[in-house]
């Protein structure tokens, strides 16, 4: 158990760092001498803008996940381990 939480953060701190190093990469060459149409910079800085950009929705999603199951789950269980309150979910025979 303790061994996953030792590999996840180190996944997680991984990723931060990735993310800091690529956000400083584009503080740094914004404004690069660009040398026309093919400048591998100019790609770099692409790629990195759309890399930042998944993970920041990819963060968004997860964050929306961890709020809304909970919720989901615990109206699941209130659902189905709540006594029946109704005579027909009682299964009462209505008879005159």
């Amino acid at each position: 158990m303790h061994s996953k939480r030792t590999i996840f953060a180190a996944l997680a701190a991984l990723m931060i760092a990735a993310m800091l190093f690529s956000w400083f990469f584009l503080t740094m060459e914004a404004k690069h001498d660009c040398t026309g149409e093919d400048c591998h910079i100019c790609l770099l800085i692409a790629q990195c803008m759309q890399q930042n950009k998944l993970w920041t929705i990819s963060a968004f999603m997860q964050i929306v996940l961890i709020g809304f199951l909970p919720v989901l789950i615990l109206s699941y269980v209130f659902i189905a381990f709540s006594p029946c309150n109704t005579l027909v979910l009682c299964k009462v025979k209505l008879s005159n």
